[in-house]
């Protein structure tokens, strides 16, 4: 995985084990890799990584 160290990437493997259970928008939820959002009426913010 490009970006991230090999201990890590290793673990994301791990707990994912099967890659194809999963599409591009939902293996960041399960990973919990979600933005931060605070939104009103008028206006839409999004934050960090949760």
């Amino acid at each position: 995985m490009r970006g991230i160290a090999m201990t890590t990437g290793f673990g994301l493997a791990v707990e994912v084990g099967d890659w194809t259970r999963f599409t591009g928008s939902s293996i960041g939820s399960y990973l919990g890799l979600v933005p931060s959002e605070h939104s009103s009426r008028l206006e839409c913010a999004q934050g960090a990584i949760t």
